[in-house]
């Protein structure tokens, strides 16, 4: 409750005492807080549904697990973790431990405002930065803190795209294509009338100043195959050879990996591939040996193929192998996956391959130029229009996202790919960096996005 007067008053209050025996009633100076936490805080949440429709809707959730962060030198109370998007900070419970008499607090930006008592049953606004004012017992000693609570000011879980270039020379007439990110440089591996050349572009600036230069791969080299391990890049061809390069520009021949064989990943210590009946792996890409499979091998996919790579906080690596199996009529995705600990090697571990059974309603659809990634501890897929002939799928239409490593996909309404690309046809590339951006190539335009989340940093 507020007073004209209560911080005179509260400096007063010690004198009170004079009642009581000196011998009975020490008045100490001490006057500091050791502790802060936020109670329940109520958040405002906007959403789409599959229509495409706004709207919002009301939750809540602890503020207690935001540590409030004291500074007794500094004198400051703050967050180095912000809150939620969204949170309503005009009437919230916070409690304030601390030694002395009397706690008062005002809005920082005005020192002729009048001093409220705090009181742990009351809420306070902190919508903006708070003076707090601790009165010791000795009625004389104080101590003033400021108190700021940081909100994130964008959502965390939304997705926002921003078109970086539009009409890029360099990937006009682009048939087929495959991107990463090669240092600090976006590349570009693909193929025009023929033949086979990357195009780059510097990630650390908005403007891209795209190069392109030939490579030396020989025509029938899969480009969609591209794959990195340490600090090659490699590249299978139609008959099963494996080329490498360390700048995507100049390649060098290294092995037959088997007759007809399709790179289809990496993991940190090995490359895979797929030959006729056949899941190999090698960690110098001159020896291949078979891995073991607990399912035929007719099953295996042997286009539009991704590995993941997963290191888990228990110790646990896996890896998820997608794709499709080009001779088979499938109208979804064919996942597998191969998981090891402690207790066994990579090379010891065997391919599990996901049954799509009928109790399973989310897969991943068949689409052209698949794309699939990992992103927000999550494997992400999406791709151009439907592959099938009857298919219902735009190109760009959805992104897919598996939180069990490739059991099931759902389509995510909140998150969505740039609006100006639903629809649009021909090949599309995409790639993460180390900042989390995803960096999405199609018809000729560069677009970049990230999850507001993966962005926020320490304060």
């Amino acid at each position: 409750m507020k007073k004209n007067t209560i911080l005179l008053l509260a400096l007063l209050g010690g004198l009170l005492s004079s009642c009581f025996d000196d011998d009975e009633t020490t008045y100490d100076d001490y006057c500091y807080i050791s502790n802060v936490s936020l109670g329940t805080l109520k958040r405002v949440n906007h959403t789409t549904n599959s229509e495409g429709e706004d709207s919002t809707y009301n939750t809540s959730y602890s503020g207690s697990v935001f540590q409030m962060t004291i500074d007794q030198r500094a004198l400051t109370i703050e967050n180095r973790d912000s809150l939620l998007y969204g949170t309503n900070l005009s009437a919230v419970l916070v409690t304030i431990s601390y030694e002395g008499a009397t706690l008062l607090y005002r809005p920082a930006a005005d020192d002729e405002a009048d001093w409220t008592s705090y009181s742990q049953s009351d809420s306070i606004d902190i919508t903006q930065p708070l003076h707090v004012l601790v009165v010791a017992n000795d009625g004389a000693s104080t101590r003033q803190y400021t108190m700021k609570v940081n909100v994130h000011q964008q959502e965390g879980d939304s997705l926002y795209w921003t078109r970086l270039d539009a009409d890029v020379a360099q990937l006009e007439g682009m048939e087929e294509c495959r991107s990463l990110v090669l240092g600090n440089e976006l590349c570009v591996l693909g193929r025009f009338d023929g033949s086979i050349a990357v195009a780059s572009r510097p990630i650390s600036s908005s403007a891209g100043e795209w190069t392109k230069n030939s490579t030396n791969l020989p025509v029938t080299a899969s480009v969609s195959s591209l794959c990195q391990m340490g600090g090659k890049l490699y590249v299978s061809t139609a008959e099963g050879e494996l080329y490498s390069s360390t700048d995507a520009v100049s390649w060098t021949w290294e092995a037959s990996i088997a007759e007809g064989a399709r790179l289809a990943g990496a993991s940190e210590a090995n490359l895979y591939a797929i030959a006729e009946g056949m899941l190999l792996r090698s960690a110098d890409g001159q020896i291949w040996e078979q891995d073991a499979l607990d399912e035929d091998a007719g099953l295996l996919p042997d286009t539009c193929l991704n590995i993941l790579p997963y290191s888990l906080e228990d110790g646990t690596e896996r890896l998820v192998l997608v794709g499709y199996r080009s001779e088979a009529v499938d109208t979804a995705a064919v996942v597998w996956n191969k998981r090891w600990d402690s207790k066994e090697t990579e090379e010891e571990a065997e391919w599990i391959y996901f049954v799509p059974t009928e109790d399973i309603s989310w897969l991943l659809p068949r689409l052209q130029s698949l794309n699939v990634m990992s992103y927000d501890d999550k494997c992400l897929a999406f791709g151009g229009a439907s592959a099938m002939e009857n298919g219902t799928h735009e190109a760009m239409d959805a992104m897919y996202f598996s939180q069990d490593y490739g059991i099931t996909w759902k389509p995510d309404y909140e998150l969505h790919l740039p609006d100006a690309l639903v629809g649009v046809s021909g090949p599309v590339a995409a790639a993460v960096d180390e900042d989390k951006y995803i960096w999405l190539v199609a018809n000729s335009e560069v677009w970049r996005g990230r999850l507001n989340r993966l962005g926020f940093l320490r304060q």
